[in-house]
This record gives C-alpha cells, sequence and structure tokens, in this order.
C-alpha cells in the first residue's frame, strides 16, 4: 500500500497536468463521459441500452421476449457500491451471505450461486469456491450496467445457466475523444478505495485503460487476534484496445483483465501464558486472475440483414493457501510453512462462441451458432493433479412474429461432453404486447447443470474434513417457467408509473449434493448417515417457486421503487416425514427505494432499505442414541439493512462528491442453529454486516471541468 499509493496520486497528477495540453482537441461538448458516473438531469423508465444477455442481436429492453433487468451507470453511482455485492443487494430476487476467506454467496429465486451463470462481457467466470463465484473480485467503477435474466438460459450459455444469468457489462463505448476519471473512497470501516480510468480516440481506434487499488485493513467486533472479516488487498487492472469500421457497423477488440488478491486469515494467540513459546496459525490466501478476449461483432454489410457475434476468450484462476506457524510475543523462532496444509489450485478455461443473426424477414428470424469450451485444472488436492473438462455445442433460436403484438422464440442447443454425455437442452419464449404499456411474457427452459471438475475430481482432507470428488456424477436437468405482466402509464405533469408482477417455477433433477457415504466391498461409495467422510452424488429433487411484484413512480426529481418477494422453497425431509415436516417453507423479502434529484442544484438524496425473512431449513440425521432417523431444523434469522447516500455535482459532473451511511440499523450478527450439514455445528451467530459504516467519496473528471470552464 505504501508504495501503490504515491504512485496513485502521481497518476492523477499526471491527468491534470496534461488536460490544458489537450484543451484543443475535439471534444463533443454536449455528451456526458460515461466514465464520469454521472447522474442524468432527467429519469425515465427503460434506459436507453440495448440489451445483449441471451439475445441474438442487441435489443431494446421493451422488445426483448426475456424478461430482463437492468441495472443501470445511474443506479450503481446512487448506491456508492465498492463492489459488486454491494450492487446486487438492492435487487428483491438476489440474496447474499458472506464468508472471510470464500468471499460473497447468492442465491436467486431460492436457487444456489451454483445454478447462476455469472458473465462479464458474456465471458463465463471461472474459479467457483463451494459451488459459488466470489462476486467481491469484481471492480465496480468499470462497469457500465448488470443485466439480469432470471430465466434459464442453458441453451444461450450452457451449464450452470438453469437458476439465472448475471451479465456484468464493462465500460464499452467512449463519448468523447479523450477521457479521465479518478475516483477515491473512504469508509469508517478500514475501507480504502481508490480507481483511475483514461481513454482516448484515434480515428477509428479506441484505447481504455483502468486501474483499481482496494484496500480493507480488517473489522471485527471483539479483540482477538483472529477477525470476523479479514484484511484484504485487491489490484485490478484493465485494458481494452477497439477498432470500428467507417460506418459504425462492425467493430473488433481486444480485452485483458488482472487482479491480484490476498486475504490475511490471522489465527488466535495460543500458549499465549507462555510468551516465549506462544505463536498462531496464520492463514495467506493469494488468488490471481488473468484474462484475455477477442471480440468481434457488427452487421456483414450496410443492409443490416445478418448479425454476427464472435468471442475467443482465455480464462486463467490461480489460488494458493499458504499457512504459517507466526511466532508471536517474546517467541523469536522464524515463521514456519506448514506444507501440508498448503496447496495451490489452478483453473484455466478455454471458450470459443460465435454465432450469426437475421434481421431480414418481418416474421421470422433465426440463430445459428457454436459453443466450445475446454476446462481444465491442476493442484495437489485434483485427482492426478490435472483433469479436463471439454463441452462443444451448437446451439439455434428460431423467432416467429405472426402478428405486431405477438412474438415466439424457440431455441435448442445440442452438446458433446467428455464425460460421455451429450445433454440437449430447449427452450420457448413468447411476448404478447396486449396495449400501449402493457405487456406479458411467458417463457419456459429445460436447464442443465453439468457436474463441476472440483465436484468430480477435488479430493479436500484435513484435519477437520474428509470431502471427496465423485466421477460418477450425472448432470443436473431443471424445468423452469416464469410468467411476467408489465404495465406503463404517464400522467399528466409527468406523473409515471410502472407496475410488474410475475410468478415462477423451478424444478432440479438430480441435484448434487454432498452427503457422508461408505464402502461396499467391492470399493464403491454408496450412501451413508452414519459416516464422516462426505462426497457428492446425485440423490436430491429440488423444486420452488415464487410471485414477486413492484412499482415505480417517478414524478420530477422524484424516483420511487418498491419490490416484494414471496418464495416456497421445497422441504426434502417431508418426504421423510410428512407429519413433522410441512412440503415448502415460506419467505418474504421487500425492497425499497427513495431518491430525489434536485436539478438546479445538481444535488440527489438517496435511501435504500432491504428486509430479508427468517430462513427455515430441515435435514435428517442419524440419532447418535437411537440410531434411528431424526428431523434437524435450522434456521437464520432475518434482519434489514438501510443506507442513505447523497452526491452533489459540480462543472457539469466534473466532479462529484458523495457521501452517506451504509447499515444504518447497525445490522452485525444474527442467529443461526445448525443445519446438520458437514460444517454445522452448535447454534452460533452469522456475521452479516460490519455494522454502521460512514463514507465519503470524491470522483474527478479533468476533461469535464476542462469543458466547463472553457464555455
Amino acid at each position: 500500500m505504501y508504495l501503490i499509493m504515491p504512485l496513485f496520486y502521481i497518476c492523477s497528477l499526471i491527468v491534470f497536468i496534461s488536460s490544458p495540453i489537450l484543451l484543443f482537441a475535439q471534444v463533443d461538448t454536449d455528451s456526458t463521459s460515461n466514465h464520469s458516473d454521472s447522474i442524468p438531469l432527467s429519469f425515465s423508465f427503460d434506459p436507453d441500452i440495448l440489451i445483449v444477455t441471451g439475445q441474438s442481436i442487441p435489443t431494446d429492453l421493451q422488445s426483448s421476449v426475456l424478461p430482463t433487468t437492468v441495472i443501470t451507470k445511474q443506479m450503481i453511482t446512487q448506491r456508492a457500491a465498492t463492489n459488486v455485492l454491494e450492487i446486487l443487494q438492492q435487487e428483491p430476487s438476489i440474496r447474499i451471505q458472506r464468508d472471510g476467506v470464500l468471499g460473497t454467496f447468492i442465491t436467486m429465486n431460492g436457487l444456489d450461486g451454483k445454478h447462476i451463470k455469472i458473465l462479464i462481457d458474456g465471458v463465463p467466470m471461472i474459479g467457483r469456491s463451494d459451488g459459488n463465484l466470489d462476486l467481491e473480485r469484481i471492480p465496480v467503477q468499470n462497469i457500465e450496467r448488470i443485466e439480469i435474466v432470471e430465466n434459464a438460459l442453458s441453451v444461450a450459455y450452457g451449464t450452470d445457466a438453469l437458476g439465472g444469468t448475471i451479465n456484468i457489462i464493462t465500460y464499452q463505448a467512449q463519448k468523447q475523444q479523450w477521457e479521465a476519471n479518478i475516483v477515491s473512497q473512504l469508509q469508517s470501516n478500514n475501507t480504502f478505495n481508490n480507481s483511475i480510468a483514461l481513454g482516448m480516440q484515434w480515428k477509428n481506434w479506441q484505447l481504455d485503460l483502468y486501474y483499481q487499488h482496494h484496500d480493507f485493513g480488517g473489522f471485527s467486533t471483539d479483540t482477538f487476534r483472529s477477525q470476523t472479516w479479514n484484511p484484504k488487498q485487491q489490484h485490478a487492472a484493465d485494458a481494452k484496445l477497439t477498432y470500428a469500421s467507417s460506418n459504425k457497423l462492425w467493430r473488433i477488440g481486444y480485452q485483458f483483465n488482472y487482479l491480484n488478491e490476498t486475504i490475511d486469515n490471522r489465527g488466535n494467540i495460543r500458549l499465549d501464558n507462555f510468551p516465549t513459546l506462544s505463536y498462531a496459525q496464520d492463514y495467506l490466501f493469494t488468488t490471481r486472475t488473468l484474462n484475455h478476449q477477442l471480440v468481434s461483432n457488427g452487421f456483414l454489410s450496410k443492409s443490416k440483414k445478418y448479425y454476427l457475434n464472435a468471442t475467443l476468450s482465455f480464462n486463467d484462476f490461480n489460488r494458493q493457501k499458504n499457512s504459517y506457524f507466526r511466532s508471536l510475543n517474546e517467541n523469536e523462532s522464524p515463521d514456519l510453512l506448514d506444507t501440508l496444509d498448503s496447496d495451490t489450485t489452478g483453473f484455466q478455461a478455454w471458450n470459443l462462441r460465435a454465432s450469426i443473426a437475421s434481421k431480414y424477414y418481418k416474421k421470422i428470424n433465426f440463430q445459428l451458432g457454436t459453443d466450445i469450451r475446454y476446462d481444465y485444472t491442476t493442484g495437489g488436492r485434483i485427482a492426478n493433479q490435472f483433469s479436463v473438462l471439454g463441452d462443444y455445442a451448437i446451439f439455434g433460436t428460431l423467432d416467429y412474429q405472426p402478428i405486431s403484438s405477438i412474438k415466439i422464440s424457440l431455441g435448442t442447443r445440442f452438446a458433446y461432453n467428455t464425460l460421455g454425455r451429450t445433454p440437449f437442452t430447449y427452450s420457448l419464449g413468447a411476448k404478447w404486447k396486449i396495449q400501449d404499456g402493457m405487456q406479458l411474457r411467458f417463457s419456459y427452459a429445460r436447464g442443465i447443470r453439468m457436474p463441476s471438475l472440483k465436484e468430480l475430481y477435488l479430493d479436500f482432507v484435513d484435519v477437520s474434513h474428509y470431502i471427496q470428488g465423485n466421477p460418477d456424477l450425472q448432470p443436473e436437468y431443471a424445468h423452469n417457467l416464469r410468467l411476467k405482466w408489465n404495465w406503463n402509464k404517464v400522467y399528466p405533469q409527468n406523473h409515471l408509473v410502472r407496475l410488474e408482477a410475475s410468478a415462477f417455477y423451478n424444478y432440479i433433477d438430480q441435484q448434487i449434493n454432498l452427503f457422508s457415504y461408505e464402502l461396499d466391498d467391492q470399493g464403491n461409495f454408496l450412501p451413508s448417515v452414519s459416516s464422516n467422510q462426505y462426497a457428492y452424488f446425485n440423490l436430491d429433487k429440488y423444486q420452488n417457486w415464487g410471485i414477486d411484484a413492484a412499482v415505480k413512480y417517478q414524478t420530477g426529481g422524484l424516483t420511487i421503487r418498491l419490490g416484494a418477494l414471496t418464495t416456497a422453497n421445497y422441504n426434502l425431509a417431508h418426504e421423510s416425514a410428512p407429519k413433522e415436516v410441512k412440503p415448502f417453507t415460506y419467505t418474504l423479502e421487500l425492497s425499497q427505494e427513495v431518491s430525489y434529484h434536485f436539478n438546479k442544484a445538481a444535488f440527489t438524496l438517496s435511501i435504500f432499505r432491504r428486509d430479508y425473512d427468517q430462513l427455515i431449513r430441515y435435514t435428517v440425521l442419524t440419532s447418535p442414541i437411537t440410531q434411528e432417523p431424526e428431523i434437524i431444523q435450522g434456521s437464520i434469522d432475518g434482519y434489514a439493512l438501510l443506507d442513505w447516500t447523497m452526491t452533489k455535482s459540480f462543472w457539469k459532473n466534473g466532479l462529484r462528491l458523495s457521501g452517506g451511511i451504509k447499515n444504518i440499523l447497525n445490522t452485525q450478527n444474527i442467529g443461526q442453529s445448525s443445519l446438520g450439514s458437514t460444517h454445522s455445528g452448535t447454534d452460533s451467530s452469522l456475521p452479516i454486516a460490519m455494522g454502521r459504516i460512514f463514507f465519503i467519496k470524491i470522483a474527478v473528471n479533468p476533461f469535464a471541468i476542462q469543458q466547463a470552464f472553457k464555455k
């Protein structure tokens, strides 16, 4: 940190010094830099953007058959988020849990993160821990928008997309010839976040550079050496070079992303009463990701009859765990590396995805594509220290519009997997424009999740775990249905109202989960309720359904968003004890957001609240006394999060100051009772948040300031 901070301010100073030199550069004075995170002076229901997730060609939000939620740059700015977690926690369908080492875990509409596809610019993320991806690894300031599709998109994206897809889209199109943005955010929970973005255009070429440094010193409410929230350091760098054709119909680009993250997991002092012998066992987790991406997309001719979209990417994820016996107090012994408790695991993936779509016929259009993916992993805990998983697929969609108010979409995907399986998925979607401002969407999809390399081959054996991969796992298959209705109305004096209501149903067959097992005489796995050894099996059938509703109201500078979600989660224990356990457990979650923008003062006030209901789960265990099956109820208490932010802009968003309070209600730990899993223990508390946090943020765009003074 001591070397990085001077470098950061030196780079910032260079940008300020170079601003007068570029004073006479040709700049579109009517445009506003996307890197400035500017808040527009007016609001609208649907942002003037084209969505790309699950689409054959970029499509405006109203025309899409898929029900899609878009989190815009404006919304990200108002939430003053330092990570993707804080952006998504306001979405009613998403619930987030945290781990000090593994990061963030999400569920969407009651489905675990292993069923959610996470994309960055259309490329799947790799490096799942316990089936989940740590979204805190993604830099925030460089995000343009987030598109959320709550349908199974296995036809378009294959495995993992059976419960929904989140596509995080980074900064795409520079509006000015020169751009720069410097952002610093300081929080009272020992967090310091800095980023710098630079962009330039030369003829048909565009270059964007981005760097972010995140410094978190750790947080805990107790006085022990170990901390509930471990110290974390992140360095992230992005570079993007793009060439666009003269007619702007086609472009090709290269994108590079790098992240280095270190987490210091400190142990409590042992033999503290003997200063010359006292020590602690510490863990240092180092994660490095390296992504390369080549993209080419656009219309093949001026007639815009056919649209080509092709991506070739390579993702490299490496996670190293080093365990140290660290001398403390008066103990002068050198630190000792525990080689038995240290390991390195790497995941790599090649992905080639290409499709061509027609935009020619009035009633019928099509998309044909191929999706080739090659994953491999290395590490001491991997079977044979090297394992491979390949997936080779072709997919296609057919869009039919019999009349102007109805659009139907059919999709299929055929694949061959190196595990010897040939999964087949399909989908059906329909959109009916009932009248101006009112639409009804229906979608059905056959989803799939192939076993991951970890579930197949990774063995995790130490003092407190004995978990083995199972190479005989079969794919999970799912049925996903959703019906969504929305209505817009503009009343006199610009009073805008939007109502939404939807219902969904998910059914997963052959769900993969951890179960205790024993070996038969021939060495085969057999499920057992009395063993302390665990492996992955296809034993569960899972289903859930839910209803959600949302309302949005705007007038002048006032914006109000309210959302509610009721989810019914199936209890598998009901099959063993139908009288003691009900078939479904219900939860109700609420989200509220109110903001007011003072146009003349360029000042915005926002308040956000999210209410989480209690979670109740059941499991069947064998009683150590009677050796009979016993129903165990586990629960996580409900809680609420409340944030307040304010933003003031100067010189046409050249300077923006933000401040506020996160977690005003001071939520920290909530009650949690054992769920009877492999990691469970006695009743305890679950850390949710770091208490009340005060923050201040400053964003500077020197070129916008330059324009303001030039005028």
